[in-house]
C-alpha cells in the first residue's frame, strides 16, 4: 500500500512540474525604438564634446549602443565622446544593439583662429618673407606713396636651377621701366630705350642683384627683422582680416624706422585664410601720409609680357 502511495505522489509530483513548467511564460521582447541626441553643432580642433542621448522606450530589453563617425580624420567618437581633429564636416551615428533604432548627428568642426599680436604677425612676415625670397615662382608688388609721388613695381619670376626661366619686372608712376625674361632673352626697357641680350650667367646674376624679389623687399620690408619695432607696436583695430598696428613713437628704440618728426605710424595688415596677403607701413608727418604696401600675389601667378618685344634690339 505504502508502496501505492509512494507511485502516486511521485506521479503527482512530476505532472505538477509538467504543468508549471508548461505555463512558464517567456518575457516579451521590448525593442527600442527611438534614439535622441543632443550636443554641441560646432567645435573647435583638438575639443572634445560629449553628446547626450536617450534609447526609447525606457524598458527597452536591450538598450546598449554603436556609435561611428563618417569621417575619422575629422572628429572620432567612442562611448558618446567626440572628439575634433580636423575642419570640416561630419556625422555622428549611433545604432541600437539590437537594430531597431538609429539616429545621426552632423557636427562642423572649425580651425582655432590664432590670436593676432605683434609678436605672431611678426612670425608670419618673417615667414612670409622668407617663402617668398625662397620660392622658385612667386609674384609679388611694392607700391611707394612719397608725398605726391608714387611708384609701383610688379614682379613675378620663375628660376630653374638659380637661372631665371622667365620674368617680369615692371615698374610705373614716378619712374618708368621694365625688364623681362622669355625664352632665354632678357629685354630691358628703360624710359623708352629697348634693349635685348642673351641671358647667361653674368646677366642673371645682374638681374638678380637689381631686379630679383631680395633687390626689391629688402628696403621695404626690412623692419620685419627688428625686434624693437615689434616691441612698441599695438594691436588698436581689427575689422574682418584687417589688422592695424600703432608704433609707439616714444617707446620705440631701434634704428630701422625713422620716427623724427613723424605724428603716427600704422604697420596694416591683410590676412587671407591666416596667411599674409598685404602689408602697409604708413607714416603721417603732419598731414602728408606716405606709405609703403607689400602685396604677396601668390607662387602661381602667371607672367605676363607686353606685347611689344618684338621691338626690342
Amino acid at each position: 500500500m505504502n508502496k501505492i502511495i509512494k507511485s502516486l505522489l511521485t506521479i503527482f509530483t512530476l505532472l505538477l512540474a509538467v504543468l508549471f513548467i508548461g505555463c512558464t511564460k517567456e518575457p516579451d521582447v521590448v525593442n527600442v525604438s527611438e534614439i535622441t541626441i543632443s550636443g554641441q553643432t560646432t567645435m573647435k580642433v583638438g575639443e572634445q564634446q560629449t553628446l547626450t542621448f536617450e534609447v526609447k522606450p525606457a524598458d527597452a530589453t536591450e538598450k546598449g549602443v554603436l556609435w561611428s563617425s563618417s569621417d575619422d580624420a575629422i572628429a572620432t567618437v567612442s562611448d558618446a565622446v567626440v572628439t575634433a581633429l580636423a575642419a570640416g564636416e561630419v556625422t555622428i551615428t549611433v545604432n541600437s544593439k539590437d537594430g531597431k533604432a538609429t539616429n545621426s548627428f552632423k557636427i562642423t568642426i572649425e580651425e582655432v583662429k590664432e590670436e593676432i599680436t605683434a609678436e605672431t604677425i611678426k612670425t608670419k612676415l618673417q615667414s612670409t618673407y622668407d617663402a617668398y625670397i625662397k620660392a622658385n615662382k612667386a609674384a609679388v608688388k611694392l607700391s611707394i606713396v612719397n608725398g605726391e609721388s608714387t611708384l609701383d613695381t610688379r614682379l613675378s619670376f620663375e628660376k630653374e636651377q638659380g637661372l631665371y626661366k622667365a620674368l617680369a619686372f615692371d615698374q610705373s608712376g614716378a619712374q618708368e621701366a621694365g625688364v623681362y625674361v622669355k625664352d632665354s632673352k632678357v629685354y630691358m626697357n628703360a624710359n623708352g630705350t629697348k634693349q635685348k641680350y642673351d641671358l647667361d650667367e653674368l646677366e642673371n646674376e645682374t638681374l638678380v642683384n637689381n631686379y630679383g624679389i631680395v633687390a626689391l623687399l629688402n628696403k621695404a620690408v626690412s623692419f620685419y627683422n627688428e625686434n624693437a619695432f615689434f616691441a612698441a607696436l599695438t594691436l588698436t583695430s581689427q575689422e574682418d582680416n584687417v589688422y592695424t598696428f600703432e608704433l609707439d613713437i616714444a617707446k620705440y628704440n631701434g634704428s630701422v624706422i625713422n620716427v623724427n618728426g613723424k605724428d603716427k605710424i600704422e604697420l596694416i595688415v591683410t590676412l587671407v585664410e591666416e596667411e599674409i596677403s598685404v602689408v602697409t607701413l604708413k607714416v603721417a608727418e603732419g598731414t602728408v601720409v606716405n606709405s609703403i604696401t607689400t602685396e604677396y600675389l601668390g607662387f602661381n601667378d602667371a607672367i605676363v609680357y607686353p606685347n611689344d618685344l618684338s621691338d626690342y634690339n
